[in-house]
């Protein structure tokens, strides 16, 4: 990522986009989030996540997995860590989660819901009166991860 944006910086007619802050951003990046940035590039502007919620029988709920995706699968060392990368790059300005969003595809999210993990909690005991909620929703690259996309991901080897 380095090498993109110091190539970037050097061309004539590209060398706006390499963004001073993009150094920073790449020293705050682990691995596996730069091998997802790399799929992410690869594979589109959006992408599915789901919350699993456990309301209360009081009102309140409590949220037992937060923005889980399959991205990550053969594609990070640790995929089991895929939240924290996602929250990671929304700390970044990366992506961005729109609240209330979510794609079109009902094909897409029956995948995630079905993960055996996502199945094994919402198959679970819990008191009566408690229920589960799957909450779709959406990441999305911003215009300032499209930068970093061209800038510095593009091109990046995932060796």
């Amino acid at each position: 990522m380095y090498a993109n944006l110091l190539a970037t910086s050097m061309v004539s007619g590209k060398k706006e986009n390499a963004h001073p802050s993009f150094v920073e951003i790449i020293k705050q990046l682990t691995p596996d989030e730069a091998k997802l940035l790399k799929k992410i590039s690869e594979m589109g502007n959006s992408f599915p996540l789901v919350d699993v919620k456990l309301h209360t029988n009081d009102g309140g709920f409590i949220t037992e997995v937060h923005n889980f995706t399959l991205i990550a699968e053969g594609v990070c060392d640790y995929p089991n860590k895929v939240f924290t990368y996602i929250d990671n790059l929304v700390r970044l300005k990366l992506i961005d989660i729109p609240h209330g969003v979510k794609l079109n595809n009902d094909d897409i999210y029956f995948q995630i819901e079905s993960n055996a993990e996502i199945q094994k909690l919402i198959n679970s005991p819990i008191p009566k009166g408690f229920r589960w909620e799957i909450v779709r929703k959406k990441f999305e690259v911003t215009q300032y991860g499209d930068c970093f996309w061209e800038t510095c991901v593009k091109g990046v080897s995932n060796e």
